[in-house]
C-alpha cells in the first residue's frame, strides 16, 4: 500500500526542505504500519518553545525539539523546533545548523512515533535510531 505523508514546513529555509522532507520519510519508515501522515514542523524562538515546554510539560526552562502527537492512525502531529537553541547546539556540536535541523526533525518525527528518551534506556534505543536514520539519509 502506498504511504501518503503531508509535510508542512514554517520559518525554515526553503533549500532546507528536501532534506528535511527525506529525514521525515525515512524515519516514518521505521514503522510499517504508518500509512498516512500530516505533520507540520515549525521553527519557532527559544522563548515561545520554553512557554510550550512549560504550558505541556510542566519544565520550565527551553528545550530544542517538542513533538505534539494529535492522532497515531492517521499519524498527525507537530514539531517545534527553538531556532536560537538548535544554532547554538550546532556550533557546540561544531557542525552546521542544517545537520543540527535534520538530527531534531528525526528526534520530533521519534516522539510522534512513541519513542521517549525519559530514562537511559529509552534514550539510548532512541538515539540509536536517531543515529541510524541520520546515517541511511
Amino acid at each position: 500500500m502506498k504511504k501518503n505523508t503531508l509535510i508542512r514546513f514554517y520559518n525554515l529555509p526553503g533549500n532546507f526542505k528536501p532534506i528535511l522532507t527525506k529525514a521525515v520519510k525515512k524515519t516514518l519508515k521505521l514503522k510499517r504500519n504508518i500509512r498516512r501522515s500530516e505533520i507540520n514542523i515549525i521553527l519557532i524562538s527559544d522563548k515561545a518553545i520554553k512557554k510550550l515546554n512549560n504550558k505541556f510539560r510542566k519544565v520550565n526552562r527551553i528545550t530544542d525539539v517538542i513533538s505534539f502527537c494529535y492522532s497515531s492512525k492517521p499519524l498527525v502531529g507537530e514539531i517545534y523546533i527553538a531556532k536560537e537553541r538548535s544554532k547554538l547546539q550546532a556550533k557546540e556540536q561544531k557542525h552546521t545548523w542544517k545537520k543540527e535541523l535534520i538530527y531534531l526533525v528525526i528526534h520530533g518525527i521519534l516522539h510522534l512515533l512513541g519513542f521517549t528518551d525519559y530514562t537511559k534506556n529509552n534514550s539510548k534505543k532512541m538515539f540509536s535510531k536517531q543515529n541510524f536514520v541520520f546515517k541511511n539519509l
